[in-house]
């Protein structure tokens, strides 16, 4: 039953682009990732010479100096594929691949659902899993239509590599529940937030489904990536790195000028920075152990024959 609403926001492109990006979007996708390139034609180069068909003059025939040659049957192909050769660097940029994957997840708003405690499975049960599909989508039939379920504990199974070619599930995918659960429902496919980004299949995941049903904590890890004022799916990590550090400058400030001054204080040479490091761990060392020794032995009771000696901070008990 329903137990209350979200509200989606996200960062997406308007109506006059948003159509054009996506599919330049997945255009470049499928050719980098869909088509097999395992597919080869011999061109003239893959031939042997071989003899010349018949004299140059005098036959009343055309002249040829091979029957590799592509006008001939069964000779060299000119177009035909030719493994990788065929496959053209071609990319997109993070921040528009991000953006099409955003834009495809705000308009499917209408045909998602979320479900609150699906990351809390012990036990892998397809008909469970079967009826919260039916629940979900009031009834409809779900045999017929392609389905995304996203959640962090759905460890993703079969990826698709090649057209026509699925792989194989991992060793992984057979101790997770969700996955254990959904595997053999037909049009189900199963990801993590994390597999909804530009290095992974989402856009051709996100194109393909017509429901989605989500986790409530997958929901907000997704909306946090893709929010419109600062998400960080549209960010490259060498910015997120700075963030990091001048939140961390911000959280510990520092002396720079004590800095200095107390590496001043340092010896000149490298041997002797050596030395007076390896006398300070052994000084360090002599502390600790003696602070140790010291919490061992306080509290103690005296026992007989037995003397209080002031040595350090405190008294300490020793035998004699």
């Amino acid at each position: 039953k329903q137990v209350g609403e979200e509200i989606l926001h996200l960062k997406a492109y308007s109506n006059q682009t948003a159509n054009y990006v996506v599919h330049q979007v997945y255009r470049t996708w499928k050719r980098l990732n869909l088509i097999d390139y395992n597919r080869w034609t011999k061109r003239r180069q893959d031939f042997k010479a071989g003899p010349k068909p018949w004299k140059q003059k005098g036959s009343g025939r055309a002249r040829h100096g091979s029957r590799r040659s592509p006008i001939w049957h069964c000779g060299a192909s000119v177009f035909g594929p030719y493994g990788l050769n065929n496959k053209r660097p071609i990319s997109t940029p993070p921040y528009i691949h991000s953006g099409a994957i955003s834009t495809i997840l705000q308009s499917k708003w209408r045909r998602m659902k979320l479900v609150v405690g699906l990351e809390d499975w012990t036990e892998p049960r397809r008909g469970r899993l079967e009826s919260v599909l039916q629940a979900a989508f009031d009834g409809e039939d779900m045999e017929a239509q392609q389905k995304l379920l996203i959640a962090r504990n759905a460890f993703p199974g079969e990826e698709r590599k090649a057209e026509n070619d699925y792989g194989f599930p991992t060793r992984e995918s057979y101790d997770n529940v969700l996955y254990a659960s959904g595997r053999t429902i037909p049009k189900l496919a199963i990801r993590r937030p994390r597999d909804i980004d530009r290095k992974s299949d989402a856009v051709h995941q996100l194109l393909m489904a017509r429901r989605l049903l989500i986790s409530r904590e997958a929901f907000f890890d997704l909306k946090a990536k893709f929010a419109e004022d600062g998400g960080w799916g549209f960010t490259g990590w060498h910015t997120m790195y700075v963030q990091a550090i001048q939140k961390l400058a911000k959280e510990y400030p520092t002396d720079r000028k004590l800095q200095w001054a107390e590496a001043r204080k340092l010896p000149p040479g490298l041997e002797e920075r050596i030395q007076w490091a390896e006398d300070k761990r052994a000084e360090l060392a002599a502390m600790e152990a003696e602070e140790a020794h010291g919490e061992g032995m306080k509290g103690s009771p005296p026992w007989p024959g037995t003397f209080r000696r002031r040595w350090g901070r405190g008294g300490r008990w020793f035998a004699p």
